[in-house]
């Protein structure tokens, strides 16, 4: 039988032992056990020892020094999961909003019958239970989220590149309260000049997109040399193969290799966003066609060559940037554009455009985040 226990606060030591007797005659045969305080701060004082015990709270309401609302509006802020309720006389207003403003389950006014006690009782314990099992369950899921974040960030760890004349700076960005999400990117030296680089989004949010942009970024892993046309071809196979009956997927993807000693790059698109090279100053936007990944298998994706120049800088990244700056999708770009031309020139390029998305953002990030920059030196 599971053990409960129930506190009981009344500055009044023969309403206390009444109840107290009411109570323990009650939840003996129960497993539910009665505590006793004739103060706030006897109350106070036992939580601080027992708060883990502590199913339920019955206080008075008119006590001197810390009023029973105040007691209970502590409780509130300092034991979240114990279930409070009030057996007093009438209060005024006041005391009742701040009842309210405590969480309170019940109020019972004095005298009440033994009868209504219990039974309040009984569903402020039920209450409890429900709590608990609520912050266990919430517990569980951090503890997933917390390891597939840590998972997510081994996988997308990149390598530093072969190419000694690239300066390449990768920040992921998954929303806090869920620490992973379906952004990723992969950064492949395919010799001392050939650095092949991708950047991908899958729809939703949580631990559904980390593992298939898991599994995207393990597929990319093992695609050799393949070009950025090709590369999103056989990624569009296997996501059309294996992933096809998954309802609302959507899985975006940007895929450029980039030749240091010919100063070209490559570009195919898979439904992403665009491409930006930073230029003296200015935002040139790169947007290969063709459509996202899984929907249909015969999808080809057409390459784009650009020709570079010393100094430039590539930006890959996802819409969690973008999202926010503006009502629609167009006026967004047009506003990452500005923050690109004006953080051009930082040294801290990554943390600069970051922090200045955010702040422009009207409600910050509500998407994870992704951001690729490379600059030929």
């Amino acid at each position: 039988m599971e053990n409960r226990a129930v506190l009981l606060i009344d500055d009044e030591v023969p309403i206390l032992e009444l109840f107290s007797t009411i109570l323990s005659e009650w939840g003996r045969p129960r497993g539910v056990s009665v505590r006793t305080a004739a103060s706030s701060a006897e109350a106070l004082a036992l939580l601080e020892r027992e708060a883990s015990s502590i199913d339920l709270i019955v206080s008075d309401l008119n006590m001197p020094v810390k009023r029973g609302s105040d007691l209970l509006l502590e409780v509130r802020d300092r034991y979240p999961e114990i279930t409070t309720m009030i057996v007093s006389g009438a209060g005024d207003l006041e005391e009742m909003s701040k009842i309210i403003g405590a969480g309170v389950f019940s109020y019972l006014t004095k005298p009440c019958h033994p009868t209504a006690l219990i039974a309040e009782v009984e569903k402020g314990l039920a209450l409890t239970r429900l709590k608990r099992e609520n912050l266990r369950h919430e517990q569980r899921i951090r503890d997933e989220l917390r390891w597939a974040g840590e998972l997510q960030r081994t996988l997308l760890r990149a390598d530093p590149v072969e190419d000694p004349g690239l300066e390449v700076a990768v920040t992921y960005l998954p929303l806090p309260e869920l620490q992973c999400g379906g952004d990723w990117y992969e950064v492949t030296s395919l010799s001392s000049s050939r650095t092949r680089f991708l950047i991908g989004d899958v729809g939703g949010h949580g631990i559904r997109a980390a593992l298939v942009a898991a599994m995207l970024k393990v597929l990319v892993s093992g695609s050799g040399s393949a070009s950025p046309g090709a590369l999103l071809e056989r990624l569009n196979r296997r996501v059309c193969a294996d992933l096809g009956k998954l309802p609302d997927l959507i899985i975006t993807s940007l895929a450029c290799l980039l030749d240091s000693s010919a100063l070209t790059l490559t570009c195919a698109n898979a439904g992403h966003i665009p491409l930006f090279v930073l230029r003296a100053g200015e935002a040139i936007r790169v947007l290969p066609e063709g459509m996202g990944l899984g929907f249909s298998p015969q999808a080809a994706y057409q390459e784009v060559v650009v020709s570079l120049r010393p100094s430039d800088r590539l930006v890959l990244c996802t819409d969690g940037l973008l999202e926010g700056l503006a009502a629609s999708p167009a006026e967004a770009e047009t506003g990452f554009t500005r923050i690109l031309q004006e953080c051009a020139g930082r040294e801290d390029f990554n943390a600069a455009v970051v922090e200045t998305a955010r702040r422009s953002a009207k409600d910050g990030f509500r998407d994870d985040a992704a951001l690729l920059s490379v600059r030929l030196k």
